[in-house]
């Protein structure tokens, strides 16, 4: 099979691993390209992997509506769609991959242009606002499948809709990687000196509202506040600072 990804961005989150461990299962079965803007850290990795790319314009449009930011992003979309429908064409390719929302946006572009079934896959739940029900109806109106990485995900996408579409699948896992026979655990506890019989509360995410860290926190004080002895780990970095 022939796959055009697409992504619409080239920093790399939660979202871009998932991409970079999916391609690497998949490369020696399928001819594989991928979409994404030529500046960052996707694109370095993919070019260190020898993966077939494609430049798209990049697009970090917000589902807030703005009288500049969304007609600005919209034209983006709209022009990386084009690119997605030229590259598609050239490669002859038989699915098009959309690995975000905003990828899915630009895909769905590529559809109306003669590019061929759409498959997006969500990581995010869509806001709740009359133009995030928007654009959740757009894509569920053209992509022929859409695959959420957990059950409320698809859930949130599929609510309301006449014909349910998206169906929940898990990210993939390095098995190697986290292993427990073969990798050992990290002693947290000695390591940040608190004590072994310590509740010991973690979340992995990028830092950003979205993510919810404030709820983490709110927990922790909560816990403490019932004379828990917890404590809370926040792994992570702020990959995006544009406005969401």
């Amino acid at each position: 099979m022939r796959i055009l990804v697409a992504n619409h961005t080239a920093s790399i989150s939660g979202a871009e691993v998932v991409l970079l461990r999916l391609l690497e299962s998949l490369r020696s079965e399928h001819v594989i390209a991928v979409a994404c803007p030529n500046e960052g850290p996707l694109a370095q990795a993919l070019d260190q992997a020898l993966i077939r790319r494609t430049p798209v314009p990049a697009c970090e449009a917000s589902f807030r509506p703005h009288p500049v930011r969304t007609p600005t992003g919209i034209m983006r979309i709209c022009a990386g769609g084009a690119v997605l429908a030229r590259s598609a064409r050239r490669m002859h390719a038989d699915v098009l991959y959309a690995n975000t929302t905003r990828a899915a946006l630009m895909g769905v572009v590529a559809r109306r242009l003669g590019a061929p079934p759409l498959v997006v896959r969500l990581h995010d739940q869509l806001p709740t606002t009359p133009f995030g029900q928007a654009v959740r109806s757009v894509i569920a109106g053209t992509a022929a499948a859409v695959i959420a990485a957990s059950e409320y995900t698809a859930r949130a996408f599929n609510e309301g809709l006449s014909r349910p579409i998206a169906t929940r699948v898990y990210n993939g896992i390095d098995h190697s990687r986290f292993d427990p026979d073969q990798v050992p655990s990290a002693n947290l506890h000695d390591e940040l000196g608190i004590a072994t019989d310590a509740v010991l509360l973690g979340q992995v995410a990028q830092i950003t509202p979205w993510k919810a860290q404030d709820d983490a926190i709110r927990t922790l004080a909560e816990l403490r506040r019932r004379d828990v002895n917890a404590h809370l780990v926040l792994v992570g970095a702020v990959a995006f600072t544009g406005k969401q």
